[in-house]
């Protein structure tokens, strides 16, 4: 059987004779409740009218004229009609006893964003989109597409509108939520069932300063700012906070923009914010006189030790050393299966350099690793009369010159 609404039983919730509720309730107020629960209490004697009379008679002719077939569909057929009509009415006096919102008049914001759903979420939320587009058209509404982000089959990730006409807000404010969807999708070759969902906002416009009443502009949201729809609209700011709060709300603007944004303190000549000021140093570069050039081959070079590798070589190799003369540049690289191995290599380094160029090394340059470090090392270059330069993590030019090659 048919679940029906219950039939609301109204009576009156005051009485303008009681000596009590009088000082509590003003006229006019009590005027307006009075016109409220008249409309609603006749629109509930309709719907009993339903109930009782049209509803009942016509399941009784139903139920009588087993063998007229003719009469019994036109009994149908008329129920029908009325249980559509019953339902109308329940919709008219639940929204009778909604509380009015003065924001039922206004010009609406529509938001529609793809959800759960992919890309096929993108394609439905396009689909809504459209459908209130049709909506807007046939109820003889002004429809302006505001912005759109498309996805990559041309479905929207994001789509906003600014729907005007009258009471346009009052008519699809209950259209707000999450909206969900199972079908099976031109974009399935399988035949699987896809669930998409969309979210739906409906904001109301608000175009009037709350205390003078005036219309100052029309916008939207989107990705947190607020965008003006009417290029012509006249915006006014008030300051009413101090200079250093207002200078931080709007991001820390310069003083140019600032007085462009806020029209009342293009008297300004300073802006002090010290935020500002050490936001905008810079680190102080080193000299030029340190990147030039040795003067003569291997009088400087530069070492550095890097590993150990995720991969080892076939002979079992994860570290390498690499030494870069600084007169030309030329780079050596050693493999290393340990970084104790260093002591060794740099030994066989030194003395093919005797041997083959006739030089010795005057400065080498490292950063602090402990092989570096170490006793053997430090003495081999004390006895060869070598300086060990060492470099702070992060500061040598030349040391993230040696990283770079």
């Amino acid at each position: 059987m048919r679940r029906r609404f219950p039939i609301f039983s109204i009576g009156r919730l005051y009485c303008t004779g009681n000596a009590e509720a009088a000082p509590q309730l003003s006229i006019d107020l009590i005027k307006i409740m009075d016109q409220r629960l008249s409309a609603i209490e006749n629109r509930n004697a309709h719907l009993e009218r339903f109930l009782d009379q049209e509803i009942k008679e016509l399941k009784s002719v139903i139920s009588d004229c087993q063998d007229d077939k003719d009469m019994q569909q036109m009994a149908s057929e008329e129920l029908s009609e009325a249980t559509e009509g019953e339902k109308k009415f329940q919709f008219l006096l639940l929204k009778s006893l909604l509380p009015k919102d003065d924001a039922d008049e206004r010009d609406c914001i529509l938001e529609v964003r793809a959800g759960t759903g992919g890309e096929e979420a993108s394609l439905f939320a396009m689909d809504i989109f459209k459908m209130y587009e049709k909506y807007s058209v046939k109820k003889g509404w002004k429809y302006e597409v505001l912005e759109t982000a498309e996805s990559d089959l041309k479905g929207y990730k994001e789509a906003i509108a600014s729907i005007s006409g009258a009471g346009v807000y009052g008519k699809l404010k209950f259209e707000s939520g999450i909206h969900r969807v199972q079908r099976v999708p031109v974009t399935e070759k399988g035949g699987r069932v896809h669930t998409s969902a969309v979210s739906v906002a409906i904001l109301p416009q608000a175009d009037q300063d709350r205390s003078t009443g005036q219309t100052i502009g029309i916008g939207y949201e989107s990705q947190g700012l607020y965008y003006l729809t009417s290029s012509n609209s006249l915006i006014a700011c008030s300051v009413t906070d101090s200079l250093d709060v207002i200078h931080k709300r709007l991001g820390h603007p310069s003083l140019s923009k600032l007085q462009k944004m806020v029209p009342s303190l293009s008297g300004l000549s300073t802006l002090d914010c010290e935020s500002c000021q050490l936001g905008k140093h810079t680190r102080a570069t080193f000299s030029r006189s340190t990147e030039g050039r040795s003067e003569s081959i291997f009088s400087f070079l530069h070492s550095d030790i890097l590993g150990p590798s995720r991969v080892s070589s076939p002979l079992g190799f994860r570290y390498f050393v690499s030494f870069i003369d600084d007169y030309f540049r030329c780079t050596w690289v050693f493999l290393m299966k340990d970084r104790s191995e260093l002591f060794s290599i740099f030994k066989g380094f030194f003395a093919e350099i005797q041997n083959q160029f006739g030089v010795s090394i005057r400065t080498f340059h490292s950063d602090n690793a402990l092989e570096y470090l170490s006793s053997q090392f430090q003495e081999f270059m004390s006895h060869h009369g070598i300086i060990h330069q060492k470099s702070c993590p992060y500061t040598s030019i030349k040391w993230c010159r040696r990283k770079k090659e």
